[in-house]
């Protein structure tokens, strides 16, 4: 929003209301047309909203089309103000000024991108930037992206390419990983064992044979592909396994929670915020947290013509832990036990095996001290894992 008002100022805008028996003529004639109106406020025969400069004549001739009024009430920005002061050598110096301040900010860094894969964390790569002299503020002729360049490859093992590129007043860093060169020997020989018991569901198998079939229960550890096959003619060949067998497996969850528990809430008891400019923070609201408080923190980028200014704006919220000690009852401990319950499909559950929750059931439990669900899944994963065949002949 920052940046909108910015442009919006720079080019001049102005309120106006319109009045008339049919005002939604105006606007509507106005919108076909393609002018862009905001902070429209509407009555019964009037509303009042406002435009950039360049469209006042225009919505002058709609409205007097539409039978209705127009009346500027007020306007705003630059090129009214360069109309006020004409007459004033003081425009034309500040004007100088101007062109000689952006001149100068050419000559730092504004912004700094970095794309990496996952993996490669950004922040510690902005941190070997700055090491290097390369950061927002940076003055660019104070750094050398080559040799950047060769001391983050030397620094980082994980690096398999990396480019920075100076665009203007951006420095672009554009990083990809090391690719594994080591590839599987193809005198290798692999089974496919299962990696949990179940009933087989589907299979794709690239290389191998195949030892069970659809719908065949599985053991843990059970052959499901074996390398070793024979030919029609009866002769022996050896298949480096490939495969995925799905299979649906089962897996019973059981969580607890006491049924007399502590509730932790936070309470907002102050802010600050800073402002960075060129990399020097400097500090517009002051709050200093007691022991016990969290931070909260928002960054604003400023961005202008769509380029990112190197001026942020950081507002951090001060939040003071309270704890309440407090017994649940049945549904409430149903609701806590639920919503961990679904936390677990997605982070743990699902997540780790690689597979899809087909079907669960869920039932609570209570005792003296604590309430328990009981959950049962059938999970449809992928559960092929290799293991190498050690044999001494060579492989067809």
């Amino acid at each position: 929003m920052l940046s909108v008002f910015i442009l919006r100022w720079m080019f001049g805008f102005f309120e106006f209301e319109v009045r008339g028996r049919f005002p939604e003529r105006f606007i509507n004639i106005a919108s076909r047309n393609g002018i862009n109106m905001w902070n429209m406020k509407g009555s019964k025969n009037s509303f009042s909203a406002a435009a950039k400069t360049g469209a006042a004549d225009t919505l002058r001739n709609y409205a007097k089309k539409t039978g209705c009024e127009l009346t500027i009430q007020k306007s705003h920005g630059l090129p009214y103000l360069i109309k006020k002061y004409t007459s004033r050598c003081g425009i034309a110096a500040g004007l100088a000024l101007s062109i000689a301040l952006y001149i100068f900010l050419t000559g730092f860094v504004w912004n700094i991108s970095i794309e990496a894969p996952t993996g490669i964390n950004s922040y510690e790569i902005r941190a070997l930037l700055r090491k290097e002299g390369i950061y927002e503020g940076a003055r660019i002729s104070s750094f050398n992206t080559e040799q950047a360049e060769k001391k983050l490859f030397s620094t980082r093992d994980d690096i398999g390419w990396i480019a920075i590129n100076l665009c203007g007043t951006d420095i672009n860093t554009s990083i990809s990983a090391k690719q594994d060169v080591n590839r599987e020997n193809n005198k290798e020989i692999y089974n496919i064992l299962s990696s949990a018991d179940g009933i087989v569901t589907r299979m794709e198998i690239a290389n191998g044979t195949a030892a069970v079939k659809v719908n065949d229960g599985i053991r843990k550890g059970q052959l499901l592909v074996s390398g070793i096959g024979e030919y029609s003619n009866g002769k022996t060949h050896f298949d480096s396994s490939r495969a995925k067998i799905y299979a649906d497996t089962y897996r019973t969850v059981t969580i607890s929670i006491p049924k007399k528990t502590t509730s932790t809430q936070y309470s907002m008891t102050g802010q600050r915020s800073s402002v960075t400019f060129f990399g020097i923070e400097l500090p517009t609201a002051l709050f200093t947290g007691s022991e016990g408080t969290i931070v909260k923190s928002r960054t604003e980028q400023a961005v202008l013509f769509e380029k990112i200014l190197p001026v942020k704006r950081t507002t951090e919220l001060i939040y003071t832990k309270s704890s309440k000690d407090i017994k649940l009852n049945t549904d409430k401990a149903k609701e806590i036990l639920t919503d961990r319950s679904k936390l677990y499909e997605i982070f743990m559950l699902a997540d780790k095996s690689g597979g899809v929750i087909k079907k669960k059931s869920c039932r609570l439990q209570e005792s003296d001290s604590e309430y328990t669900i009981i959950t049962d899944y059938t999970i449809e994963q992928n559960v092929a894992v290799r293991q190498l065949i050690e044999t001494d002949r060579e492989p067809d």
